[in-house]
């Protein structure tokens, strides 16, 4: 897929992982949209670093594990930028738990960030994307899955 003047919605594109694929897709010419929850000083500064590439640039608020939350995300880009052609699913929780301290509210909050808010913004991104005919839905995945990490189970 050719990414040049393309619009890019990162879910957690503020920081860490998120932030170097935002950038990365903005040296390819891809207009960007950014997504967070908490990070909102790391998420100006994206917009700073993504804007000198050349590239449009926005920075949204936004809880992924709520429905409501991603269906105003999703209009939100494609009101800014009029079209969405790739979605990457990359924002993610991961905290310690201890194996001995894991309550039912941190897996609940894992899953559904994690992988509800996954399926949210696929399903929101994906029916505009059946509209046009055209879009790539990317999911970041960690090896953990594959060799969890010690003290880190509901992740």
């Amino acid at each position: 897929m050719e990414i040049l003047g393309k619009t890019a919605v990162v879910t957690g594109g503020a920081i860490r992982v998120g932030r170097a694929i935002a950038l990365a897709l903005a040296r390819q010419g891809a207009n960007i949209a950014i997504s967070y929850r908490t990070s909102s000083k790391e998420a100006r500064e994206t917009i700073k670093e993504l804007e000198h590439e050349g590239v449009k640039a926005i920075a949204i608020r936004a809880d992924i594990s709520k429905a409501a939350d991603v269906k105003k995300l999703i209009q939100k880009v494609i009101q800014a930028f009029g079209s969405i052609e790739i979605l990457v699913n990359n924002a993610a929780i991961f905290y310690k738990t201890p194996f001995e301290k894991i309550k039912e509210s941190d897996w609940d909050k894992h899953v559904d960030i994690n992988l509800k808010g996954t399926f949210l913004c696929s399903h929101q991104t994906g029916l505009h994307m059946l509209k046009k005919g055209v879009g790539k839905i990317i999911n970041i995945a960690d090896w953990a899955g594959l060799r969890p990490y010690k003290n880190y189970i509901p992740y």
